[in-house]
């Protein structure tokens, strides 16, 4: 069944206005979802003994709902479904009456810790049940192509820190959000309220490596085009809509 618990948030998980970062939710879904794994007998030692780990590949995240550090409200995830190589697991964000506050539909893939390659589901230490009558209509964009005329458009080289790693040795996926995030920081600032966050992570990135960012902002959007210009390789894309 899904995994529900209280969303804890800090005062370092706001934004000037109070409101969560966006950041700070991808921090709390990656924990609820190993709470989640955990119940199912499969647990992050389990499977780093036998040398696996699950590598996010999409997340969208719409909000229904603005989210103050303040207000109590209840995080749940589930395992929905298994499409080919592919894991998906969708998290609801609501208040105690059941009302939504936000909702994120993520997609995973099985991968070997050390060689990095993709391992099939059958393959993983131990099943995992899934739910499809509680996937969410979150549908996750194909890909995200650069804008042909943008409003305006800016680019940034940022540096991965060990500050920014895991537990699985690479750029997390809370900290890219950050780097994403950081980007249309002044649209925030603004006023602009963030609507949808998506993001895909196409290669992972290391400590040391330099990416380079390239935001193109229309009326109601942004998309980052990240390249690791170290290894030559894109790194992430995401798209932001604002209200």
């Amino acid at each position: 069944m899904p995994t529900t618990q209280q969303l804890n948030l800090y005062s370092y998980d706001a934004t000037p206005d109070g409101t969560v970062k966006i950041p700070s939710l991808m921090k709390a879904f990656q924990q609820i979802a190993r709470v989640d794994l955990d119940t199912h007998g499969v647990t992050y030692n389990m499977m780093r003994d036998a040398n696996q780990v699950f590598v996010i590949i999409k997340a969208r995240i719409e909000i229904k709902k603005k989210i103050s550090i303040y207000d109590t409200l209840y995080l749940k995830t589930v395992p929905t479904k298994i499409q080919g190589i592919i894991f998906f697991r969708d998290f609801r964000i609501t208040d105690a009456d059941g009302n939504l506050y936000a909702v994120c539909s993520t997609s995973w893939v099985l991968v070997n810790y050390a060689s990095r390659r993709i391992l099939k589901p059958a393959q993983m230490i131990a099943d995992i049940p899934h739910y499809p009558e509680e996937e969410s209509d979150v549908i996750l964009t194909r890909r995200f192509d650069p804008v042909d005329s943008p409003i305006s458009k800016s680019t940034n080289v940022r540096k991965i820190y060990f500050s920014n790693l895991d537990e699985n040795n690479h750029f997390n996926n809370a900290e890219t959000a950050s780097f994403a995030i950081d980007e249309i920081a002044d649209r925030i600032i603004g006023g602009e309220n963030i609507k949808t966050f998506e993001i895909h992570f196409t290669r992972e990135s290391k400590l040391g490596e330099e990416i380079e960012l390239t935001t193109q902002n229309t009326d109601k959007a942004s998309y980052i085009f990240a390249n690791n210009i170290t290894t030559g390789n894109e790194a992430f894309t995401c798209m932001v809509e604002f209200e």
